[in-house]
């Protein structure tokens, strides 16, 4: 373990972990089912990013000592919590502030911004993460930072509340515009369900030809203008092209599910497939309507999962007209904008904060006169 060893603002302190916090282990707050509710009186949490697991009507065993740290004694991964709750796992460690001269929350924001290395398969707190330095200022001080700190995280989440509600929105609206359309008023039976009377029942392929992409060895790649698109999205730009736009690409080996719209003449690796042949359809509405339909089901393999385009060309899709087409793709494109302004949002307060910590818990800019 490397000592901390750096210069601090006059009346601050360097101290281990351990010197400021205790530790409990987690045995008596361990949920015994885990069929979780989506409401429910106690919250089970995890350490990790899903953070609330569930809720359990379990009225035993509650973790009511809070505020507290909940520390994932493997992923070093951690929560501020501030209201009671039950616990999944028993690699979880909870934390505390030894005395009241330390502030839980400036704690909690010292050691997120850790470089602490982890280490496959190990416990972690006990042996080295609590041995870790880090700088103590005046409790004040430590109390202006938290605040700081904690008002830019009460924004984060609220943009990922509006992001959520927005998506939950999109995923509804998805739902509506491609079974019963726009304004449609009569509607058939069909293999696939009831359609309004003008749609047109096509197979997968009818609808959109996927193609598999092309390989292009690392070696091979230059930089350039064109997006390199893989199953997880554009990850470089090559100086070749081999598709015009616009396009629309999903994964075809190892991440399913994800559908990209491509708005530049583009390179689809041989990890994903790209569709070949709109057949006249709008380009954008085709983007919508593969992203609902949900390729990943379709997947195949034990091991690194694949999509088999034979499979889904097989399919049977409902087919609205062109102008229709265009309207529907519009509806959820300004859904999408207001995602992606959150999203933009969302990162320029990250940003901020990160800044901020660099600055606060350093004391290159301090909250009280020198």
């Amino acid at each position: 373990m490397k000592t901390l060893t750096t210069k601090i603002p006059k009346g601050w302190e360097i101290k281990k972990i351990k010197e400021v916090l205790s530790f409990e282990q987690p045995g008596n707050y361990i949920v015994e089912s885990t069929a979780y509710t989506p409401t429910g009186k106690t919250p089970v949490l995890t350490a990790n990013k899903s953070f609330i697991l569930g809720y359990t009507d379990e009225d035993f065993g509650i973790y009511t000592k809070t505020p507290a740290i909940i520390f994932d004694d493997f992923t070093t991964d951690s929560k501020y919590v501030d209201f009671n709750f039950k616990i999944k796992s028993s690699a979880i460690k909870i934390l505390k502030t030894i005395d009241d001269a330390t502030d839980l929350k400036f704690i909690y924001e010292m050691i997120k911004s850790s470089n602490f290395q982890v280490e496959n398969h190990k416990r972690h707190y006990i042996s080295q993460y609590q041995e870790q330095s880090i700088i103590i200022p005046l409790l004040t001080e430590q109390k202006n930072i938290a605040n700081i700190l904690s008002s830019v995280d009460i924004e984060i989440q609220k943009i990922d509340s509006i992001i959520l509600q927005t998506e939950k929105l999109k995923k509804a609206l998805m739902f509506v515009l491609f079974t019963k359309g726009v304004d449609h008023k009569k509607f058939k039976k069909t293999k696939i369900g009831y359609v309004p009377e003008e749609w047109e029942i096509k197979t997968f392929e009818e609808f959109a030809t996927l193609q598999r992409g092309f390989d292009l060895p690392v070696p091979d790649r230059t930089i350039g203008l064109y997006p390199l698109v893989t199953s997880n999205g554009i990850t470089d730009y090559h100086n070749e092209t081999k598709i015009k736009s616009p396009g629309v690409v999903t994964g075809r080996s190892g991440t399913l599910g994800n559908v990209f719209y491509i708005e530049n003449d583009f390179w689809p690796h041989n990890t994903t497939l790209y569709v070949k042949d709109f057949h006249k359809n709008n380009e954008k509405f085709v983007y919508y309507k593969i992203q609902n339909f949900d390729l990943k089901r379709f997947g195949t393999g034990t091991g690194v999962p694949t999509l088999n385009r034979n499979i889904v060309h097989k399919e049977l899709v409902a087919v609205p007209r062109y102008v229709e087409q265009v309207k529907i793709a519009e509806i959820l494109s300004l859904v999408d904008k207001k995602i992606l302004i959150s999203k933009k949002l969302k990162n320029k307060f990250i940003k901020l904060k990160k800044g901020l910590m660099s600055d606060l818990l350093s004391g290159k800019v301090r909250t009280i006169k020198n």
